[in-house]
């Protein structure tokens, strides 16, 4: 269930993001690409949805964070018939806050 939350303030914040995309070398029976992409968000009051004993989500501001994410691609298609696309996403977000209970834990959600 999700429940609101009146008290919430705006979000804002700088974020980088980058990716490339190879082709590879091309044959008769084979060809295909692979794709890397990395970001990196930095935010203040950021949102992040919490969720309680009763299984009641609701969103608060946590605070200075960070967030990052490593993904990656590869494309194979054999003969003109056979196709696979394989797909790995790695994430990690951080608490920057001053508080020693919560600085540098993992964010929620």
């Amino acid at each position: 269930m999700l429940e609101g939350n009146a008290d919430l303030v705006p979000e804002h914040g700088v974020g980088l993001d980058g990716g490339v995309r190879v082709d590879l070398p091309e044959t008769r029976w084979l060809k295909g690409s692979l794709d890397a992409s990395y970001a990196r968000n930095y935010a203040d009051d950021l949102i992040v949805w919490v969720q309680n004993s009763q299984y009641t989500v609701r969103p608060v501001n946590v605070g200075r964070a960070y967030g990052r994410t490593v993904e990656g691609a590869l494309d194979l298609e054999l003969l003109s018939v056979l196709r696979s696309q394989s797909n790995v996403t790695w994430t990690m977000s951080r608490n920057l806050v001053d508080d020693p209970q919560y600085a540098n834990n993992e964010l929620p959600g």
